[in-house]
C-alpha cells in the first residue's frame, strides 16, 4: 500500500543513487521531483505511483550495450 517510483541508470551507479535517493527525502523540492534524485545517472524515471497505479514509460534505448539497473527511490 505504500507508493513507488521507477528508475532506470547508467551500468555501475546502483550505489551512487541509492545515496542520492536516501538524502532526496530532505530536499525541499522532493515531492515535486516523485523523489528521483538529481543525476544524469539516471536515464528514465517513472512519476511517484500509488498502489494499483501504473504509468507507461518510452524512451529510446542507449546504444551502449550492458546492464542498465533500475531502482525504486522511494
Amino acid at each position: 500500500a505504500m507508493p513507488h517510483n521507477f528508475a532506470i541508470i547508467q551500468p555501475g551507479t546502483l550505489e551512487e543513487v541509492g545515496t542520492l535517493a536516501e538524502a532526496t527525502a530532505r530536499d525541499a523540492d522532493a515531492m515535486q521531483r516523485n523523489y528521483i534524485p538529481k543525476s544524469d545517472k539516471i536515464l528514465l524515471a517513472s512519476r511517484l505511483l500509488q498502489s494499483k497505479e501504473s504509468q507507461t514509460l518510452t524512451f529510446e534505448a542507449p546504444k551502449e550495450p550492458g546492464v542498465y539497473p533500475y531502482v525504486c527511490t522511494y
